[in-house]
């Protein structure tokens, strides 16, 4: 995938689009697969406390009340 930045001097109003450097594009895809595990790994945690909820009987709402 390609990935561009535009760049705008405010003062002459040009607008100028440069490709991102090869070093550029590995931190955008680094970061959006680290961005895609943490959902994974969040989307997997709320499973299992809705599991274990579910197990226990108890809704969130209950949960909430004891940590009072």
């Amino acid at each position: 995938m390609k990935y561009f930045e535009k760049i705008v001097d405010i003062s002459t109003n040009e607008e100028t689009i440069r490709p991102y450097a090869a070093e550029e594009i590995d931190e955008v895809e680094k970061a959006l697969r680290l961005a895609s595990e943490m959902e994974a790994e969040l989307e997997l945690k709320t499973q299992a406390k809705e599991r274990l909820l579910q197990k226990l009987g108890i809704t969130a709402d209950e949960v909430e009340l004891l940590s009072l």
